[in-house]
């Protein structure tokens, strides 16, 4: 059962990861609209891009199903004895 952790940590960060990453593009994308409508006084951009963020942070957001998913694969993985 030492192993345990280690597997979560397999299982789970490449999930953590890509949501992150994922987060990250889909922010940027919104800050792009706020610069666009600040330095350019594209205020119609801005209001286009953040609610194009706002609807990918709704489709990427994570679901009971995908958690649940990660985590039957977690506990259905077996643990390396390391004695």
């Amino acid at each position: 059962m030492k192993n345990a952790p280690l597997t979560w940590f397999r299982l789970t960060s490449p999930y953590v990861t890509r949501k992150v990453v994922i987060f990250a593009i889909v922010e940027a994308i919104a800050v792009y609209g706020l610069v666009l409508a600040i330095v350019g006084r594209f205020v119609q951009d801005q209001y286009w891009l953040s609610a194009l963020s706002v609807a990918l942070l709704v489709i990427e957001f994570p679901s009971e199903k995908s958690l649940d998913a990660l985590i039957h694969e977690a506990e259905q993985t077996p643990v390396a004895n390391a004695s």
